[in-house]
C-alpha cells in the first residue's frame, strides 16, 4: 500500500483526510528536498493552472520551472533541466 493511501487509512481524525495527505505531501517534499532540489517542470508562465498543478503534486519544496512552448517542455527532461514533469 502507498505512503498516502496508508496515510489517509490511518486518518481517524480530527482532521479531513485531505488535509492528513496534504500535509504529509509536505512532509515528503521537504524531505525530498533535503537530497537534492527535485526540478519540475511545468508549460506556461509563473501563477497558472500547471504551476498549481505541479506544487499540488509534488509539494511546495520543488523547483518549479516555467517553459514557454511544448518545444522546451518536451526538452526539458533529456537536457538536465529538470528533474521530473508531472504527466
Amino acid at each position: 500500500m502507498g505512503s498516502m493511501r496508508l496515510a489517509r487509512a490511518r486518518n481517524a481524525g480530527p482532521l479531513r483526510d485531505a488535509e492528513v495527505l496534504r500535509l504529509f505531501r509536505e512532509i515528503m517534499s521537504a524531505c525530498v528536498a533535503q537530497q537534492e532540489p527535485l526540478k519540475v517542470a511545468f508549460l506556461g508562465p509563473e501563477g497558472t493552472f500547471t504551476q498549481t498543478a505541479v506544487l499540488n503534486h509534488f509539494g511546495h519544496s520543488v523547483r518549479a520551472l516555467p517553459l514557454a512552448t511544448p518545444a522546451g517542455w518536451r526538452r526539458s527532461r533529456s537536457g538536465g533541466a529538470c528533474s521530473a514533469r508531472p504527466g
